[in-house]
Parts: C-alpha cells; sequence; structure tokens
C-alpha cells in the first residue's frame, strides 16, 4: 500500500528536521536534486514492513507517505495486506549484502496495470529505510545518501553502490 497526503506548512529544513537525504538523478538529462526525509516510524509483524515517511518538497510542502512492505509472496501473507489492489507494493525479492555486518535488501515493483511508463523499483535496507527508488522505463533513480549519522556515511554508499551496481541481482528465497 502506498498512500501520500500533501499539506503547506511553514517548516524548517535544518537537518535535525529532515536528517534523510535523498539525491534524485534524472537520467533525461534533466537535473539533480535533493529531498530531505524523516523516517517517523517503521515496524515489522507477520512478514510485513510498516513505513511512514514525512517528506518536504522544493517547494517547502510536507508530504507523508505510508509504505506497506511484504517479504513474501505467500498466501498468508497476502491475506494481511491492508491494500490487496493491482497498484500495491509487490515484493520482487531480496539480496544479502556485507559491510560491518550482514544486511538485507528487498526489491518491491510498482506497476499501475492501467499506466505507461509508471514502472519503479523500489530497494528497503530495514536499517535504513528505503534506501533507493528507481523508474524502470527513465532509469531515473533517488537514493539515501546520508542518514545525519556520520557513522552511517560510509554504509549507505556502500549498499546502495552495490544494488545500483547490480539492479537485477535479487532472488527470491524458498518460500515455507
Amino acid at each position: 500500500m502506498l498512500q501520500f497526503s500533501c499539506s503547506k506548512k511553514e517548516v524548517s529544513t535544518e537537518e535535525d528536521d529532515f536528517p534523510l537525504q535523498y539525491i534524485n538523478i534524472w537520467r533525461n538529462g534533466k537535473t539533480i536534486d535533493t529531498t530531505y526525509s524523516v523516517l517517523n516510524s517503521i515496524t515489522y509483524k507477520d512478514s510485513i514492513y510498516y513505513l511512514d515517511y514525512t517528506e518536504i518538497d522544493f517547494d517547502g510542502d510536507t508530504i507523508q507517505r505510508q509504505y506497506e512492505l511484504p517479504i513474501s509472496n505467500s498466501k498468508r501473507t497476502f491475506k494481511l495486506l491492508k491494500d490487496t489492489s493491482e497498484l500495491r507494493l509487490k515484493y520482487r525479492g531480496l539480496r544479502y549484502l556485507k559491510y560491518d555486518k550482514d544486511y538485507t535488501a528487498y526489491k518491491y515493483l510498482y506497476d499501475d496495470p492501467n499506466g505507461e511508463d509508471e514502472e519503479m523499483n523500489i530497494y528497503l535496507i530495514p536499517e535504513y529505510g528505503i534506501v533507493i527508488v528507481r523508474s524502470r522505463a527513465w532509469g531515473s533513480y533517488g537514493r539515501l545518501v546520508n542518514n545525519s549519522k556520520q557513522t552511517d556515511f560510509d554504509k549507505i554508499f556502500y549498499l546502495t553502490e552495490k544494488i545500483v551496481g547490480d539492479f537485477h541481482d535479487f532472488y527470491f528465497p524458498t518460500e515455507k
């Protein structure tokens, strides 16, 4: 499930208020820009990650985003989803990454069956939230570059580079 809501507010763009920094790379030659977010909460229950973000855009508007990200395509997990529509984010596999410890990156697909060129892959590393959002049609993507913790900067860079280096190296584990 992916939900949006917007509001125009006077908000601070100080790093402490919006500690997640994403760089957005537009491959069609337009621009590179930066967005800031806060991961308000991440919970895990019954093979589903629930994430709640507040994002500030370049106009100063705040956007609330909620994600429902299963880590299984089993019938049991599907029955637990709040959103079982064709617009939900679909689980597309995982990949293990090693840096200072073992990390698991999960891959999801957004694909509106009535749309064209809107397909996106979303990559989640639970310790950091959503780390990459990538357009499948255009190759443009946004990636987490900073979470305001100096000790995580190199980790985030390395983990996202491993994903960007091979977007297709994800697999489905055997369902139990």
